[in-house]
C-alpha cells in the first residue's frame, strides 16, 4: 500500500524499516524551508482503523515524551484520511540487533545500557505509566543511548494493578504479568532479563515450549552465570528476577544505583580516587579534574572489563595520539546511560585522582597474558574451524530461505471436533463462534482459552470459572484463576491457595497448597506444599512426598525432578531412574528427554544414554518426531537421530504439534509444516504454542485466535 516517495502530508517516505504495534514503520523525510529531517513514521494501513486505539497510544507516547531515554513522539495527525504517528528516528538499530551481532556485551557496556533503560523507566513510572512489553526490540539506539519505545501495549497504572489482557513477549515477562498483573516489578523483571542476556548471551529461561518456560518461569531460578560475572553482579540480576515482586527491586531508581555504585566499585579496582566519598558516589556526582594521563587510565581500566570484539572496535576507531580510548565511566546523575568520549572527558567537572602503585606490576605481565591469549585464540579458531567443516559434511539439506508469501492448501490432522467452538475477540471482550463463524456466545468475557474437553475457561471483572459450549455458566466465577481441564479435572486458585475442581464443580483436591504444576498428566499432578513439590492424584492422595526443590509433570512414566540443584528423573513409586546431575531437563517424550551439562544440551534415553550429543544453546521435547533446537542463535528442527530436518535459520518456535509449528522469521510468526512449506504467513508480532489446532496471536495490539490454517477469529 505505502511505496518509496510517497509524500503524506509534510513526509516524504524513504524505505520501510519494519512492521509495528498496528502498521507499517518507515523511515521518512520531513522538509521545511531550512531543515530536512528524519523521523521515523508509525502507518496503519488496515482497513478497519481503530481511531480510538490510535488516538489513546498517541496520547500515551506524549505523556512519555520529554527525557533523553525515551523516544519522543513529534507528531500524531490524519492527512488525507492516512493517520500517522511520527517519533523520532533511532539510525543505530535496536538493542535486539546489536546482541544478534556480538554476542555478549561486555559488562560496564551491558550495565551502562541498563542504568539508561532505568532511567527512562523512572520517568514512566513518574506518570503511573508501565511500559508493559520491554525486551531488546523495544529499545532502539542513538549512539550508547538506549531509548524506550512502543507505547503500544502499555496502559496506565491502576489501584488494582490488573488488565484484562496478557500483553507482553513470553520470555521477557514476570511471573505475575500471566496472570494479568503488572506493577512497576513487571518491568523491572523484564531489565533483569535483558540485563542477564547482555551478559550471557542467552536467556535465563531458555525453553522453546511454552508449557516449559512458564514452569519455569514459576519454579526454577534462572541458569547459572559464567565464573567471569562478578559475584555482586549476579546478585543485581537475580534480585531484579526474585519470583516474588515484594522481593524484587521496588523502583527503577533502586536497581540503578545498585549498579552504579557497583560500576564506581569496579573502576576503583585500577583507580583509587582521592576525594570521591560515600556521599559522593551515592548522589552520582560526576568526576572532577581530570587531565589526559588520569582519563588514559580510566580508559584502560574499563577497556579490561570490554569483550575482545568491543577492544577491537575501540583501537580501530582510536584518536592517533591515544591507544584504546575507551568511553568513560558513565558515572554522572544526567550522564547515566551515556558514554563520553575521550575529548568530552576532558570537558568534564575536575577531581584528582591517583594510580595504585600496585599497577606497575600489570606492565609486566600484561605482555604474557597477550601471549597466552593469542595462542589460546589460534587453538580455539582451530577447534571453530574443524566443527565448521563436521557441520558442513553432516549437513543434508539446503537451506532456503521461506517464502513469507508462500501458503499451502494442508489437510489439517487436527481434529476438527476441537475446532468446533473457538473463542473470537470482539473489541475487548471474547466470545464463542462456530466454525463457520456463527456467534454462538456474545462476546462478554475478558478473556477466554479454547475448550477443553468441553469447557473454556473464561474472565470477567478479575474472577474465573468455566463454561460450556452452549455459553452457559456451569462453575460460577468464584476464583482467581483456572485453567483447563485435563484429564477430568482442572486446576483452580482461591485467596493464594491451589486446588482442584471436577467438571460437576466439586472440589476433587483441596485448596490448600501453595500451588499446582500446568496440568494432571498421568493420573498426577504436581503439588508444592511448605516449599517442597511432591505429586499427588486427582483425590489429593499423596503419591510421591514433597521433598523436591522443583519437578516437571510426568511424560511416559517419568517426571523430572530437582534436589540438592540438580536434576534426575524419577518413576511414580519414587524411585530414582536418572540419578540427580544434570543442570536441566525437559519432559522425556517419544522416548527421549532433553539434559544440559555445562550449559549445552543433549537428548538422552531412559537408560541414560547419550543419543543426540550435548552441543544446543537451547532444546524443547520432542514431538511428532522432531524436536526445536537453537545452535549459533538460529532455530532449526532435528530428528530423533540428530540429523538436522529443517534449517537452522528462524528466530524462535515453540514446537510441533499434530504437524504445524509456530516459526518465527525476521521478526515476524508464522507456521509451517514438516516439509517446511508456510501454511500461516509471517506477519504476526507474537505467536502462542498451538493448543488443539488454535494458536493465540498478537497482531496490531490485539491478541486473537487463528486455526493451524490461518483463519483468523477477531470482530466477525
Amino acid at each position: 500500500m505505502f511505496r518509496e516517495g510517497q509524500q503524506i502530508g509534510s513526509y516524504t517516505l524513504i524505505r520501510k524499516l519494519g512492521r509495528g504495534g498496528f502498521g507499517e514503520v518507515w523511515l521518512a523525510e520531513r522538509k521545511s524551508k531550512f531543515v530536512t529531517t528524519k523521523v521515523a513514521v508509525k502507518l496503519p494501513h488496515d482497513e478497519q482503523v481503530d481511531h480510538e486505539a490510535i488516538k489513546s497510544e498517541a496520547i500515551l507516547w506524549e505523556q512519555a515524551s520529554g527525557h533523553p531515554n525515551v523516544l519522543p513522539i513529534i507528531d500524531a495527525d490524519e492527512y488525507d484520511g492516512q493517520i500517522v504517528i511520527v517519533s523520532e528516528y533511532a539510525p543505530d538499530g535496536s538493542l535486539e540487533e546489536l546482541i544478534d551481532e556480538v554476542g555478549t556485551l561486555s559488562i560496564r557496556r551491558a550495565i551502562e545500557f541498563t542504568i539508561g533503560i532505568l532511567r527512562g523507566l523512572e520517568f514512566l513510572h513518574s506518570r503511573k505509566i508501565i511500559h508493559r512489553d520491554i525486551k531488546p526490540a523495544n529499545i532502539l539506539l542513538q549512539g550508547d543511548t538506549p531509548r524506550l519505545a512502543d507505547f503500544g501495549i502499555s496502559r496506565v497504572m491502576k489501584t488494582t494493578s490488573v488488565s484484562v489482557n496478557i500483553g507482553g513477549t513470553p520470555v521477557y515477562m514476570a511471573p505475575e504479568a500471566f496472570d494479568r498483573k503488572r506493577t512497576a516489578q513487571t518491568d523491572i523483571w523484564s531489565v533483569g532479563v535483558i540485563l542477564y542476556q547482555m551478559l550471557k548471551g542467552s536467556l535465563p529461561f531458555p525453553y522453546i515450549n511454552f508449557t516449559d518456560l512458564l514452569g519455569a518461569l514459576f519454579r526454577e531460578e534462572p541458569q547459572p552465570f559464567p565464573e567471569s560475572i562478578p559475584i555482586e553482579l549476579q546478585k543485581i540480576v537475580l534480585k531484579a528476577l526474585a519470583k516474588k515482586p515484594e522481593e524484587r527491586y521496588q523502583t527503577a531508581r533502586d536497581m540503578r544505583k545498585d549498579l552504579a555504585d557497583f560500576l564506581i566499585r569496579i573502576s576503583q579496582q585500577t583507580i583509587e580516587p582521592t576525594v570521591i566519598n560515600n556521599q559522593l558516589a551515592e548522589t552520582f556526582l560526576p568526576y572532577q579534574q581530570l587531565n589526559k594521563t588520569e582519563a588514559s587510565s580510566i580508559s584502560d581500566s574499563f577497556n579490561s572489563l570490554a569483550t575482545p570484539k568491543e577492544r577491537d572496535i575501540n583501537q580501530t576507531q582510536a584518536s592517533p595520539t591515544m591507544k584504546s580510548p575507551n568511553p568513560a565511566p558513565n558515572i554522572g546523575e544526567e550522564g547515566l546511560g551515556k558514554s563520553y568520549s575521550f575529548n568530552e572527558i576532558l570537558e568534564l567537572p575536575k577531581i584528582k585522582f591517583q594510580r595504585k602503585s600496585k599497577y606497575r606490576i600489570v606492565k609486566i605481565l600484561l605482555p604474557a597474558a597477550v601471549l597466552i591469549l593469542l595462542i589460546a585464540g589460534g587453538l580455539f579458531y582451530l577447534i571453530y574451524k574443524q566443527q565448521i567443516k563436521e557441520s558442513e559434511t553432516s549437513n543434508q539439506i539446503t537451506e532456503q530461505s521461506p517464502n513469507p508469501n508462500q501458503t499451502t492448501e494442508q489437510t489439517s490432522s487436527i481434529n476438527e471436533e476441537a475446532l468446533k467452538f473457538i473463542p473470537y475477540r470482539k473489541g475487548d471482550k471474547f466470545g464463542v463462534i462456530d466454525i463457520n463463524r456463527n456467534v454462538i456466545v456474545e462476546p462478554k468475557y475478558d478473556f477466554m482459552y479454547p475448550f477443553s474437553e468441553g469447557f473454556a475457561s473464561v474472565m470477567l471483572r478479575n474472577k474465573a470459572g468455566f463454561i460450556d459450549q452452549t455459553g452457559k455458566a456451569v462453575i460460577p466465577m468464584n476464583y482467581d484463576r483456572v485453567f483447563i481441564f485435563s484429564e477430568g479435572i482442572a486446576r483452580v486458585a482461591a485467596k493464594g491457595k491451589w486446588g482442584a475442581i471436577d467438571k460437576l464443580g466439586n472440589e476433587v483436591i483441596p485448596i490448600k497448597f501453595e500451588e499446582l504444576h500446568h496440568e494432571c498428566s498421568e493420573g498426577l499432578i504436581g503439588a508444592k506444599q511448605n516449599g517442597k513439590w511432591g505429586f499427588v492424584d486427582t483425590r489429593g492422595n499423596i503419591i510421591v512426598p514433597f521433598v523436591y526443590e522443583s519437578i516437571n509433570d510426568f511424560g511416559e512414566n517419568l517426571a523430572a525432578a530437582k534436589l540438592k540443584g540438580k536434576w534426575g528423573f524419577i518413576d511414580k513409586s519414587n524411585r530414582v531412574v536418572i540419578p540427580f546431575k544434570y543442570e536441566n531437563r525437559t519432559m522425556f517424550r517419544e522416548g527421549l528427554g532433553g539434559v544440559s551439562l555445562n550449559n549445552k544440551w543433549g537428548y538422552i534415553d531412559k537408560t541414560e544414554a547419550l543419543i543426540i550429543p550435548f552441543k544446543y544453546d537451547s532444546i524443547n521435547s520432542f514431538s511428532d518426531g522432531l524436536a526445536g533446537v537453537r545452535l549459533n542463535n538460529k532455530y532449526g528442527f532435528i530428528d530423533r537421530t540428530g540429523k538436522e530436518i529443517i534449517p537452522f535459520k528462524y528466530d524462535d518456535t515453540t514446537g510441533f504439534s499434530a504437524g504445524f509449528a509456530p516459526v518465527k522469521f525476521n521478526g515476524k510468526w508464522g507456521i509451517i509444516n514438516k516439509v517446511e512449506e508456510v501454511i500461516v504467513p509471517f506477519k504476526y508480532k507474537e505467536m502462542s504454542f498451538i493448543f488443539d489446532g488454535l494458536s493465540l496471536v498478537k497482531l496490531k495490539n490485539k491478541d486473537f485466535w487463528i486455526d493451524v490454517n490461518g483463519m483468523e477469529y477477531y470482530e466477525p
